[in-house]
This record gives C-alpha cells, sequence and structure tokens, in this order.
C-alpha cells in the first residue's frame, strides 16, 4: 500500500470514526513553561492553529504523520481541536510545534465554573437591584421596546424550559448549542443541582412583571445558550462557543469561567469576538485577593469583573489584579436554577465573580438597548466612568474602578431618556409604545402649576410636527393626523404660569 493509499484509507477512518463522537474530558496535569505551575489539561486532546495558506492536505499529512486518532475544524481561526494518544501528549505537541506549517500547538488548558454557593441563613431577594441602582436604570430604560440585544451565555447550558425564561415557548432562550456533548441540546445538566448556566442567564433576563420569580436586569435580551461546560469546561470547546456565537450575530458574551493559564488560540478566538463589536464579559476568579485575574478575564479588551459583597465591599475569595474593571455583586444572589425537573426552581445562594460577572452583562446589554452603535472598548468606558467608588478609594488593582453602578451608566449614553429634575415635564410612559389607543401625557411639574395652554411636539430635526391645545395628553400623530415615526421627540408644556421642556422616546 502506497504512502497516498495509507492516508485517504486513514482520513476515511477517521471520518468514520468522527461520527457521533462525544468528546469527554479526561484529564492530566502538565508544567505550564510561562508560569512553571502545574496546570490540568485534557490528556488526550490538543489544540492547533496552523498558518495561512496551508492546504487541507497537507493538514491530512501532519496529522498522519503525527498519530492523530480524530478532528475537528475551527472555521473561523484557521485551527483543529485533535485527538491524540494521551501517552504521547507532550511528545506529539512538540512535533506540531516544530512543524513550519503550524503557528500554535496548545493543550487542551481545563477552566472552572466560577460560581460558588453559601450555606449562610441570611437569604437576600435580589439586593443588587437597589445595591447597583438597576431599578433606577429602570426609569431611563428596561431595555423593552428600544434595539434587541443578544447575548450568549457561554456556560453549562440553560434550562431553557424554565419558567422565568420565557418556558416552553423559548421567548427568552431562542437557540443554542452544546459543544460539550457535540449536539443541539443545550439544556443546563451541570450536575451542582443549581445549574450554574441558568443562574448565569436569570441574573441577565430573567423576565420582569411576570408574576413569578425574579426580574432580571434587562427583561428584553434575548439569550443564546452555549454549552461548553459541565462541571470544567475546555478550551477547545470555548473555542468552538465563541466561533458559533459569533456566527449567530450576538451582541455581548457572558464567560463565568476561568483558569491560570493563558492559550493563544484562545485570545485569538476572543480578539475576532471583539474585532466583530461583541463585548466580551467574564470573571476574575475564586481564589482571593492575593489571586491573579484568570483567563479569560485576563485577555486585553475584556471586562474582567470582581465580586463584592452584599454590602458593596470587595469579597475576600475575588482574585484581583490590573484587569480588574468594575466589581458587582457575587454574594448570595437569588436566581433561576435547575434541578434538572422543575421548570420554576430558584436559587438563594449562588455567587462567586460567576454571579458578578452577569450583573455587568444584564448593564451593558441595557446600554447596546439604548445605543446599538456602542464599541466593546466605549461599554467599558461607560461602565468604568460610573461606577462607585469603594475602599480603597480610586481606581486599584483590587476593586477597579469601583461597583459597577446601571443608573449611571445608562445616563452616559446621549440622548438616553433620563428621568428629569421636579421642575421638568414626566412624560408618562416614557418610552411611550404607540400603538392602539395608547397615549402619553405630559404632567404639570409641582413647581410649575397652573393649567395647560399649549403643548408644542418637536422632532429631532427641529421641526414642529404637533401642537395641542385642548389638553396633555398626546396619540402619537402629526397635525395631519398621520403616526409619526420612532424616535426622540423634544416638546414644550406652557401652562398658565410658564414653560418646560423635556423629550420623549416614541416606539412603534
Amino acid at each position: 500500500m502506497t504512502r497516498i493509499t495509507k492516508l485517504l484509507a486513514w482520513a476515511f477512518l477517521q471520518s468514520l470514526l468522527l461520527q457521533g463522537t462525544v468528546f469527554c474530558i479526561e484529564t492530566t496535569f502538565i508544567t505550564d513553561p510561562k508560569t512553571g505551575k502545574k496546570v490540568e489539561v485534557a490528556s488526550d486532546q490538543i489544540i492547533v492553529k496552523y498558518r495561512t495558506g496551508v492546504s487541507a492536505a497537507r493538514r491530512a499529512a501532519l496529522r498522519f504523520s503525527s498519530g492523530v486518532r480524530s478532528s475537528r475544524e475551527i472555521t473561523g481561526l484557521n485551527a483543529e481541536t485533535l485527538k491524540v494518544s494521551s501517552s504521547s501528549l507532550l511528545e506529539t505537541l512538540q512535533n506540531f510545534r516544530a512543524s513550519p506549517e503550524v503557528e500554535s500547538a496548545e493543550p487542551d488548558y481545563v477552566r472552572k465554573l466560577t460560581g460558588v454557593t453559601f450555606n449562610d441563613t441570611y437569604f437576600s431577594q435580589q439586593y443588587a437591584l437597589t445595591q447597583l441602582q438597576i431599578t433606577d436604570a429602570w426609569g431611563v430604560t428596561t431595555g423593552t421596546g428600544l434595539a434587541e440585544v443578544k447575548v450568549a451565555v457561554l456556560d453549562s447550558g440553560v434550562d431553557y424550559n424554565h419558567d422565568d425564561l420565557g418556558g416552553a415557548f423559548r421567548v427568552k432562550v431562542y437557540d443554542g448549542f452544546d459543544f460539550f456533548n457535540d449536539d443541539a441540546d443545550p439544556m443546563d445538566d451541570d450536575g451542582s443541582g443549581i445549574g450554574h448556566g441558568t443562574a448565569v442567564a436569570g441574573i441577565i433576563a430573567a423576565t420582569a412583571n411576570n408574576g413569578i420569580g425574579i426580574a432580571g436586569i434587562h427583561n428584553n435580551a434575548k439569550i443564546l445558550a452555549v454549552k461548553v461546560c459541565s462541571d470544567d469546561c475546555l478550551d477547545s470547546h470555548i473555542i468552538l462557543g465563541v466561533d458559533y456565537a459569533i456566527a449567530k450575530g450576538v451582541n455581548i458574551m457572558n464567560m463565568s469561567f476561568g483558569g491560570a493559564s493563558g492559550s493563544s488560540i484562545l485570545q485569538d478566538a476572543i480578539d475576532r469576538a471583539l474585532a466583530e463589536r461583541i463585548t466580551v464579559v467574564a470573571s476574575a476568579g475564586n481564589d482571593g485577593n492575593t489571586e491573579p485575574v484568570l483567563f479569560p478575564a485576563a485577555y486585553p479588551g475584556v471586562i474582567a469583573v470582581g465580586a463584592s459583597t452584599t454590602s458593596g465591599v470587595l469579597a475576600n475569595f475575588s482574585n484581583t489584579g490590573p484587569e480588574i474593571a468594575v466589581i458587582a455583586p457575587g454574594v448570595l444572589t437569588y436566581t433561576t436554577s435547575a434541578d434538572g425537573v422543575n421548570p420554576d426552581t430558584y436559587t438563594f445562594t449562588f455567587g462567586g465573580t460567576s454571579g458578578a460577572a452577569p450583573h455587568v452583562t444584564g448593564i451593558a446589554s441595557l446600554l447596546l438597548s439604548l445605543e446599538p452603535r456602542l464599541t466593546p472598548s466605549r461599554i467599558r468606558s461607560i461602565l468604568v466612568q460610573t461606577a462607585s467608588d469603594v475602599d480603597p478609594p480610586g481606581y486599584d488593582t483590587l476593586t477597579g474602578f469601583g461597583l459597577v453602578n446601571a443608573f449611571r451608566a445608562v445616563r452616559a449614553i446621549p440622548g438616553a431618556l433620563i428621568p428629569p429634575p421636579q421642575d421638568e415635564t414626566v412624560p408618562m410612559p416614557n418610552p411611550f409604545i404607540a400603538r392602539g389607543l395608547n397615549r402619553v401625557t405630559f404632567r404639570i411639574p409641582e413647581d410649575l402649576g397652573g393649567t395647560v395652554v399649549k403643548v408644542k411636539i418637536i422632532n429631532a430635526a427641529g421641526v414642529p410636527v404637533r401642537t395641542i391645545t385642548s389638553n396633555n395628553i398626546w396619540d402619537g400623530k402629526n397635525d395631519d393626523g398621520v403616526s409619526v415615526a420612532s424616535g426622540v421627540y423634544f416638546y414644550e408644556l406652557e401652562t398658565t404660569r410658564g414653560k418646560s421642556r423635556n423629550k420623549v422616546f416614541l416606539v412603534r
């Protein structure tokens, strides 16, 4: 049998082996050459990134000569996940690293979910909503009726049947994939009894005002469930998940896991997401205040989040370092959970930096609902510039710029619907959803008083569209009785005692 025939036969056998393959985690410990520390990696799997222009035939030849058993392509990065013999893991890595056709070859690092639970008898009920001024931010926007924001939760999956996440109608969890088991069912089955990914998703987007459970930070956010973990997470699954989320057009990725070792291929995947204007939020780690920020949170461009306590100070388990942007609640978080049976379970004890990161993700998604053109760097700037300073004062490597503040953040968006001072008119509701018989009422400020004489409504271009003289109620139409387009409208309310000005956001 010729070498080419052997190669073709091997490739055919590989394709048969790959059908229905489930990538299970078998791990070992090796010494990380960058840090000199022992790190956990998959014992029979590596990740290889090829140089530009390397053909499929050359890749196959390299795999064959190195005894690779099967492969899986990572299309967005010119890379592959390779199954190898556990007895020759390091030797196989060296073979690929020695090839001039390979840009990098790395072990498949194991990363840990950064959630912890607490046995304390104090069960707080969403204290973060007031601590971070999220309820005040809802006076500016709940996200409803504005730009749709898609959030990828890269985690242990999401219980998409949970009543507070849209239930069987999949209102919240609109799509997903399981890269851990290589199937299309991203159900959360992390085995903890909590449902790590479900807890994360609930903090971000649990349905508000539905009479049950909790309220997520962004009521209108859509969740893409990307299962890349069970109890642990492999870089190969994470990279595939990032690639998938990019293809699905998400706006934000939440990564509540981390590991001590950096991976250039994982960083390439995250860099690609950032280049696609996708904001990436990740947890710093739960190893203590003297330990450095874990990866992927430590990569440039990622918003690294530490954990705070119920009193708003740094939690003693939260990792620290110069990469920390802000801190957020990571103790006794009340959120959705998954027990594998019931669609309406909750936990009062979720936390860690895994719980902190989705608070920031939820607030970032509110910002994007107000202004979809925000870049990842601009979102980070807004979050750090509007954070509430905590001990120690000023920027520091323990708490970054401080405790994230939702209300200040949404107010930083140009044109945001900021609740006006008491001497200004308050339009109710705002945003005004101009559908059916809906109307908006312009309330007369107490300091102004008097009776309404006239209301003049002007569009963003400065053109008057409606003058109302009979009352202070607007139906969303112009002087010709034609419905006006969605957007920001300025108005002047004149009473017998003076004038007041403000703006209202109209949504069709």
